[in-house]
C-alpha cells in the first residue's frame, strides 16, 4: 500500500522564495505555498499565508500599507465569504447534519451562527474594498503591486544585490529593500547638509 506524501508548506519568510510570494499576489493561487505533496485544505493555506504576510509587513523597517497584504487579504477573505455562502446554502436545505458539523469546524464557526459570521466576514470585506479602492490609481491593484515587485526587485538587483527569484527567500529581499531605503536617506541627509 502507497502511503500519502507528507504535506510540505513554506513555514515563513525564510523559506518562502521571492517567486512564489511575487505569485501568490500575481494570481492568488495559495498552492505557491506548498514545497511538496499535495495541498491541504485552503483554510490551512489561508492561515498560513496570513502568518507569512504578518511577517513580512513586521519585517521592513519603515511601515506602509503595504497593496500587497491588503490585496492577498481581500482574495482570502473572498474565499471564507464562498466557503460560508455555500455551507448557509447546505444548511438551508439540508439543515445541520454531522457533515456540516465537521465542516464548520474547519471553518472554525458555529453552525447555528452562520448569519452572523457571513455579516462580520461582509464589513470585512468592503472596508478591505475601500482601502485597496483608495490604493488604486491606474489599473488593477493586483497587476500594480505585482509589478511593483517585479520592480523593486530589479532595483535591489541594479543596486548590487544578487538574486535568484526562485531560491532566494522573501527575508533577505525585504533586508536588501530596507538597506537601499537606508542609502538613500543617507543620501538625502548628506545633500540637505550640503
Amino acid at each position: 500500500m502507497e502511503g500519502k506524501q507528507a504535506i510540505n508548506l513554506y513555514k515563513n519568510c525564510r523559506e518562502l522564495p521571492i517567486h512564489n510570494f511575487f505569485e501568490i499576489n500575481r494570481t492568488g493561487d495559495l498552492s505557491f505555498l506548498v514545497k511538496s505533496g499535495e495541498a491541504p485544505d485552503q483554510v490551512i493555506l489561508q492561515e498560513k499565508l496570513l502568518e507569512i504576510i504578518d511577517e513580512y509587513n513586521s519585517l521592513f523597517t519603515v511601515k506602509k500599507k503595504s497593496a500587497l497584504s491588503n490585496q492577498i487579504m481581500f482574495i482570502i477573505k473572498s474565499i471564507q465569504m464562498m466557503n460560508l455562502q455555500i455551507l448557509q446554502i447546505i444548511i438551508s436545505t439540508s439543515g445541520i447534519t454531522d457533515e456540516v458539523k465537521s465542516t464548520a469546524r474547519k471553518l472554525r464557526i458555529i453552525p447555528e451562527s452562520i448569519n452572523s459570521y457571513i455579516t462580520g466576514l461582509h464589513n470585512e470585506l468592503k472596508k478591505l474594498e475601500k482601502t485597496l479602492e483608495a490604493n488604486e490609481n491606474e489599473e488593477n491593484s493586483r497587476e500594480k503591486s505585482a509589478d511593483d515587485l517585479e520592480k523593486s526587485l530589479i532595483l535591489v538587483k541594479e543596486n548590487g544585490f544578487n538574486f535568484d527569484r526562485f531560491t532566494t527567500p522573501i527575508i533577505e529581499f525585504v533586508f536588501a529593500m530596507n538597506r537601499l531605503e537606508e542609502k538613500a536617506k543617507q543620501l538625502e541627509n548628506i545633500k540637505n547638509r550640503a
